[in-house]
């Protein structure tokens, strides 16, 4: 690949481990304040699946364990990844259902 190609890769994925823990932090300020549990243990899941996306798009972008002069950093591995592409979408989802639960969106 060439240099700026893997210059954009790099800069994407220092992009997306700060996306990662910014909605972590946002949805932990501004947590849904409900008495229901199924909106409660959505959120915390989600919390957890966020800051687990979040080490591992750190690790993906090089984190703090890759040397700075090397000219290709892979990055992780191709399952690994996915699996944090998944936890992303998952976690996503499930700031959604707490936010639908805590407004009584299946009750009503």
């Amino acid at each position: 690949m060439k240099l700026w190609m893997l210059e954009s890769v790099s800069k994407f994925r220092f992009f997306f481990a700060g996306l990662v823990f910014a909605m972590l932090s946002f949805s932990v300020q501004f947590a849904v304040q409900t008495t229901d549990r199924a909106a409660r243990w959505c959120q915390a899941l989600s919390w957890i699946f966020l800051a687990l996306t979040g080490m591992l798009a750190l690790r993906d972008a090089g984190g703090l364990v890759a040397k700075n002069t090397e000219r290709i950093f892979d990055g992780l591995d191709p399952r690994t990844r996915q699996f944090m592409w998944i936890s992303f979408i998952f976690a996503v989802v499930l700031l959604a259902a707490a936010r639908i639960f805590a407004d009584g969106g299946l009750n009503q």
